[in-house]
């Protein structure tokens, strides 16, 4: 299973505070990557959406029980995207940045961005992914380009929301980065 780029921050952070707790390295020993940057952008995919929404009633039995077992009540699926039928509608947006190593305090990504809708539709879920810097010049990025190895994170959103162009919608983000962490978000108009 392919896993989105968050989990790799995520895994690196874990990985640097456990060094720094063991002593195997100290807090201002450089680190690579550099940093991360963390972006997002708004999709349609309503084939998608279908696929991954828990069920409800099916021929008047109640699956509620089923999707605690299944994990089906879980928003946050990590896919290849350029995989799939899609279609952006937003560009791709910053949400936040994380100089590496982090601070020890520092355990929450969280970003609140206004974004401009660049095409009607109906939007499905929030695509999410994090660039890696590896020189002050390169960054690695792991976004929906066709194709690439990288997953991302797609957010499914509870109920789809209809969107228009030139429309401003209010996108709310946060990853947390211990061990147990989550990507966490939603879309308002």
């Amino acid at each position: 299973r392919r896993f989105w780029s968050g989990e790799h921050l995520r895994e690196i952070v874990r990985i640097r505070r456990w060094a720094e707790r063991v002593h195997l390295v100290r807090a201002q020993t450089p680190q690579l990557p550099l940093a991360a940057r963390c972006f997002a952008l708004l999709i349609e995919c309503s084939e998608l959406w279908r696929r991954h929404q828990p069920l409800q009633t099916v021929s008047g039995f109640n699956f509620a029980s089923f999707n605690d077992l299944s994990g089906a009540h879980v928003a946050l699926r990590s896919l290849a995207l350029w995989q799939y039928e899609h279609r952006q509608l937003s560009e791709p947006f910053q949400w936040s940045t994380l100089e590496l190593p982090p601070a020890a305090e520092q355990l929450d990504l969280v970003g609140d961005c206004r974004v401009d809708v660049k095409a009607s539709g109906r939007c499905h879920a929030i695509c999410c992914w994090v660039d890696f810097q590896l020189r002050d010049d390169y960054w690695l990025q792991t976004g929906p380009c066709a194709p690439t190895s990288w997953a991302q994170a797609a957010i499914f959103l509870d109920a789809p929301l209809d969107v228009f162009e030139a429309q401003q919608c209010h996108i709310s983000l946060h990853l947390g980065l211990s061990a147990i962490g989550t990507l966490t978000g939603g879309v308002q108009l």
